[in-house]
């Protein structure tokens, strides 16, 4: 299906590093957008930033997506075990949109055990992918925003190159979650979350593709460490997002944080 040249584009977690920008570029493009942001004192900044787009930007609450917290070992058992989206949260706001570009994810290093990350992950996508599939009458496109996390895997063998491809998954992170729980690295964690959202977006498209298909696109994209000016919401440098505020700390304050690069492997 081509890329829609103009509509009404749903943004979630429009108020996060990435989706900011992301909004941005939609408005400058001519698009209009519908934000989602999880309660309304983090709606006040943006309206502000892009008050200029009048009746182009809107922004709603979506305060909860989470119905039923699921322990991570039950996550793929089965279909009457898999964690549930909080049902309807996304229905209203999927209806007249042309696409979707789905942000809206735990993006930290401080969870205390991995549902802490994977369960928002994984039924924040399904909730949308739900919601986009029984309501999204108009919808051409559905963009995840993944990460490169999803196909990262240790080199064993230094001196040969490792080539990754759509075809490489991390399992190792996913495998260290499971067997470790709390005594998982919290990059583990992040990554986990990351490579369990993005695998259900694709079996979800695979399991209705029998059934005459959705009717739009699903795209994933997957950046890696990003880096660059801020739009979002920041009083002072220790309010920086993860990545953002691992630039600053290394390259403006010369922090090196030596736990951290331990755990990028």
């Amino acid at each position: 299906m081509p890329a829609a040249p103009s509509g009404r584009v749903l943004v979630t977690g429009a108020n996060g590093y990435i989706a900011v920008w992301i909004v941005k570029k939609l408005l400058d493009a001519g698009f209009a957008v519908r934000g989602t942001v999880r309660s309304a004192s983090k709606a006040m900044h943006l309206r502000n930033l892009f008050k200029a787009a009048g009746e182009k930007f809107e922004l709603v609450i979506v305060d909860d997506i989470v119905e039923v917290r699921v322990p991570f070992t039950f996550v793929h058992h089965s279909e009457s075990e898999r964690p549930c989206s909080q049902p309807g949260a996304f229905d209203e706001y999927v209806q007249d949109v042309t696409a979707i570009i789905h942000n809206a994810t735990p993006v930290h290093l401080n969870a205390a055990e991995p549902d802490e990350m994977i369960i928002p992950a994984l039924q924040g996508t399904l909730g949308i992918l739900e919601s986009a599939r029984a309501h999204g009458t108009a919808l051409q496109r559905v963009v995840v925003l993944s990460s490169t996390a999803t196909v990262w895997r240790s080199n064993t063998d230094p001196s040969k190159t490792l080539d990754l491809d759509e075809t490489c998954w991390n399992d190792e992170e996913v495998a260290q979650c499971r067997e470790k729980g709390r005594a998982a690295t919290p990059l583990a964690m992040y990554r986990a979350s990351k490579t369990l959202a993005e695998r259900a977006a694709w079996e979800f498209i695979g399991k209705y593709s029998g059934e005459g298909g959705v009717g739009w696109d699903l795209v994933t994209l997957s950046p890696s460490f990003v880096v660059g000016p801020c739009l979002h919401e920041v009083d002072k440098p220790e309010g920086l997002g993860w990545t953002a505020k691992e630039w600053y700390e290394t390259v403006i304050k010369g922090v090196v944080d030596e736990n951290a690069l331990a755990n990028t492997g």
